[in-house]
This record gives C-alpha cells, sequence and structure tokens, in this order.
C-alpha cells in the first residue's frame, strides 16, 4: 500500500487549527498593542509635559484609551512636577480578552513614563 501524501480531511483540519491558534494569538496580543498605544500616547504626553496643561495629557490619554476600548478615569493617572526637569505620567489598569467565551485572559498593565522636559532657547 502506498503512501501518498495528506488528504483533503487533514489538510482541512490544519487549517482549522492554525486559525483556532492564530485567533487567541491575536486575542492575546491585543491587549499588548492596546498597551502600546496607550503607553506611546503617555510618553507623547509627557514630552509635551510643559507646553500643556495636565488636563489636556490626561485627557488626550483617556481618549487614546477609549479608542482602544480600555476604560480610564481621570483619578487613575497620576502626572508628577516633582522631579527636576522632568515630567512623570503613572498609572495602572487591567485589560481582558474574551477568547470564544470559555475562557478570559486578564492582566494588569503599569506605565511609568518619565521625560526630560525641554525648554525652547529663551
Amino acid at each position: 500500500m502506498k503512501h501518498r501524501g495528506i488528504t483533503g480531511i487533514g489538510i482541512i483540519v490544519i487549517i482549522v487549527i492554525v486559525l483556532l491558534f492564530g485567533y487567541i494569538v491575536f486575542m492575546i496580543g491585543r491587549l499588548e498593542f492596546n498597551y502600546a498605544a496607550i503607553r506611546g500616547k503617555a510618553l507623547t504626553s509627557a514630552e509635551l509635559g510643559a507646553s500643556q496643561g495636565d488636563e489636556y495629557s490626561i485627557k488626550d490619554i483617556i481618549e487614546t484609551a477609549q479608542d482602544q476600548k480600555v476604560r480610564l478615569a481621570p483619578d487613575q493617572i497620576f502626572i508628577d512636577h516633582n522631579i527636576k526637569d522632568s515630567v512623570r505620567i503613572f498609572f495602572e489598569y487591567d485589560d481582558s480578552s474574551n477568547i470564544f467565551g470559555i475562557y478570559t485572559y486578564r492582566k494588569h498593565f503599569k506605565v511609568d513614563v518619565v521625560k526630560a522636559v525641554k525648554f525652547p532657547n529663551q
């Protein structure tokens, strides 16, 4: 008896397994992409910290979080100007991803950004 290779059913099973695995990786990776976007906005806000007010920075970060479907409240975001010539933005949040309604992947994120303030030459 000769083995001629994989059957049509075998290929379908492999494709389904690859798609399931890809979906699970995407749902878990989505949390990291959300974190990167929110952290990037916090970094930008810290760089512009001297030229814009704290309220504007907080509003900007919250809007970015809402775009990523993450809920942040203004009292969660701490902006510190006590570090000499620097701005620190710190906040924590929880995010989760529901995988097939069977399992919920949860993760706690901390964003702690410190950027030196650049003053224009006077």
